[in-house]
């Protein structure tokens, strides 16, 4: 009969949810094959943010598994360029693989970041996740010094530019789009708020992200952040 990929990929998703990716991963990896080709990106960018979600965990293997899931993402895209699923996975291993890089590196994995993080918003705007990704990328940028900009700018030519507002308006609209999805959109917002100076704003975002339940890992992250967080 015909094999129900569909099933299978809720599960995975299901599982991912319930804050077992490893297991997740497993079923995955262990059902691939049965998979027919005409799914396959399906399958990659899965796989992709598997090896992402472990390298959350194998902190001692992190940077030789994120390297794994971006030649995967990298797959997925060449696969099919119109998942947006793809795109995001892809910006997400080369954001996080900048820890690893030089400058420079850190230069091009933020450009890479940023180019396909805009294509998975161009193919998905309804995606809260890849808005909430864009507004990280234009807080970090906010956030450089005069110093670190000129240094940018003398690697790549031209230094990237942003600012608090439109890194809110990425939050925002993330948090429009799916209210309350997400602990860490909520804590982003607060911290915006804060650079900002609206700091009334920033006490009453912290407080609802604070009352939100700690299903995963980085909830649990995001709450101790929360707990320190002076505003």
């Amino acid at each position: 009969g015909v094999y129900d990929y569909a099933a299978l990929f809720a599960e995975v998703d299901a599982m991912r949810q319930r804050d077992d990716p490893m297991g997740a991963l497993k079923l995955l990896t262990a059902s691939e094959l049965s998979v027919p080709d005409a799914q396959r990106v399906n399958v990659l960018w899965r796989l992709a943010r598997g090896t992402f979600d472990k390298s959350e965990r194998d902190t001692d293997n992190r940077q030789t598994l994120l390297q794994q899931a971006r030649a995967i993402a990298e797959q997925a895209v060449a696969l099919d360029a119109a998942s947006s699923e793809a795109h995001k996975w892809l910006a997400i291993s080369a954001g996080a693989y900048s820890d690893f890089e030089s400058l420079k590196g850190k230069l091009d994995c933020g450009n890479t970041f940023k180019t396909h993080i805009l294509e998975a918003i161009r193919l998905n705007e309804n995606d809260p996740g890849a808005h909430h990704l864009l507004g990280r990328w234009c807080l970090e940028v906010a956030g450089l010094s005069y110093f670190s900009k000129m240094a940018c700018a003398k690697l790549i030519g031209t230094p990237p530019e942003s600012s608090y507002g439109e890194a809110l308006a990425c939050f925002e609209k993330a948090e429009n789009l799916r209210p309350n999805f997400w602990k860490s959109n909520q804590l982003l917002i607060a911290k915006t708020l804060i650079k900002m100076g609206r700091k009334q704003e920033a006490r009453e975002w912290a407080e609802k992200a604070k009352a939100l339940p700690i299903v995963t890992l980085e909830d649990r992250k995001t709450q101790t952040e929360l707990e320190t967080l002076s505003i």
